[in-house]
């Protein structure tokens, strides 16, 4: 049992394929299944509002901010309302806890009608994010994993911002080697999202990457003074006077902390109080950062140093939520790519396919079994990413660069 495991010969390329297909034509259906049957509502009651989902305060941000009411979107009680104008918020309210460099795209967006503006958020970050993902699995029958991958869908259904943050990584292992400035500035993205930036530094620095260092820390200075002069003093100050918001969620709000994939996340639903929670996570996370200094030092190449820095980067912070996933993708496709190249290692297949289907069953776990299963799986990607990053054979270039592309599971 432990051997077809670590081992898992039987996920031959054949059955991959089937699995993933067959996984993504249920999932499709169910969306269609859902979507029909709210269209159906609307149909017959167009004066019932739908129900909140994620992207209701990205857009309701967004358009207090083309309103010239940026300072708003950090007003709970305002922005609760102009929620509850749109659509039935369960709960009371969700809050915009996001600095104020993403209302330049929300309220980009938010003059857009809702599903529209919906379906353009998600796309400018699921583009480029499969852009990015296909340089290193260039083949035709790739495309199907990697758009209807379960952490695809549920971002995507939830209107979030997970696909940002994975192309943000994805892009600047891509770039690192040749364009060291553009990669940092694709790192400089993530102010936009900044607990899940806190180790780009460890990353950048103990590889000597400073030209990539340079840049990040340019961009992200260039976003935040563009939000300073498109929104104001006010709105900044707003957001910092809201800081303590995100803390009362990851403590005291039950709907948000039991659903988290965090080691602190899976210390509360195991009866843990707050102060153990963040000491596990505080200790676990430090070795995060031992693992991702180890494999940086040692420069193993842009795309292992940036696959193990997602991977660190979501297993670190304690507020990770399932629309997070997707940064998995990226270390996920390379170990995929690597695989092709000399051979799959133990314990690779099957923690792939868990990180795979871990969206499909990791809230349910937590709120109906009380099991949280989430942090060994990014635990299992972490570890098996750097294994790769540190043992590698040296040729670490992207498959695209290489012309070469075998199957996937050879």
């Amino acid at each position: 049992m432990l051997a077809a495991l670590r081992d898992a010969n039987w996920l031959t390329a054949a059955r991959a394929r089937a699995y993933a297909a067959i996984l993504a034509l249920l999932l499709l259906v169910s969306a269609c299944v859902v979507i029909q049957a709210r269209v159906r509502q609307a149909a017959r009651n167009p004066r019932h509002l739908p129900e909140a989902t994620d992207f209701l305060p990205f857009y309701t941000a967004g358009r207090l901010a083309r309103a010239g009411l940026a300072v708003d979107a950090y007003r709970l009680e305002v922005l609760t309302k102009a929620e509850q104008e749109a659509a039935v918020v369960q709960g009371g309210s969700l809050p915009f806890l996001y600095p104020p460099p993403i209302l330049l795209l929300c309220a980009a967006v938010a003059g857009l009608p809702f599903a529209i503006a919906w379906l353009a958020f998600e796309a400018a970050g699921l583009v480029p994010l499969v852009l990015a993902l296909r340089r290193l699995l260039p083949q035709r029958w790739a495309l199907l994993p990697l758009l209807t991958a379960p952490a695809v869908l549920m971002n995507l259904g939830s209107g979030q911002t997970g696909f940002y943050t994975a192309a943000s990584f994805a892009w600047a292992a891509v770039l690192l080697d040749r364009r060291p400035a553009l990669a940092g500035a694709a790192l400089g993205v993530l102010v936009a999202k900044p607990h899940l930036a806190v180790l780009v530094p460890v990353a950048l620095f103990a590889a000597r990457r400073w030209r990539a260092a340079a840049a990040c820390a340019a961009t992200a200075v260039a976003l935040c003074g563009l939000s300073w002069l498109v929104y104001g003093t006010a709105t900044w100050l707003a957001f910092v006077a809201q800081a303590p918001l995100a803390r009362e969620v990851l403590e005291q709000w039950p709907a948000d902390w039991r659903i988290l994939l965090s080691v602190y996340g899976a210390t509360r639903v195991l009866g843990g109080g707050v102060a153990l929670g963040y000491a596990v996570q505080a200790v676990l996370a430090l070795g995060a950062v031992a693992v991702l200094g180890g494999v940086a030092a040692r420069r193993p190449g842009g795309v292992p140093e940036m696959a193990t820095l997602a991977a660190a980067a979501l297993f670190a912070t304690p507020y990770g939520m399932d629309y997070d996933l997707p940064d998995l993708l990226l270390p996920a496709a390379w170990i995929a790519a690597e695989a092709q190249r000399e051979s799959w290692r133990s314990w690779e297949k099957v923690t792939l396919a868990a990180a795979f289907v871990l969206p499909l069953f990791v809230r349910a776990s937590a709120l109906l079994l009380g099991v949280p299963i989430a942090p060994p799986v990014l635990a299992a990607m972490l570890w098996l990413t750097a294994r790769r990053a540190s043992t590698g054979s040296g040729d670490v270039s992207p498959a695209w660069s290489r012309g070469s592309a075998p199957g996937l599971f050879p």
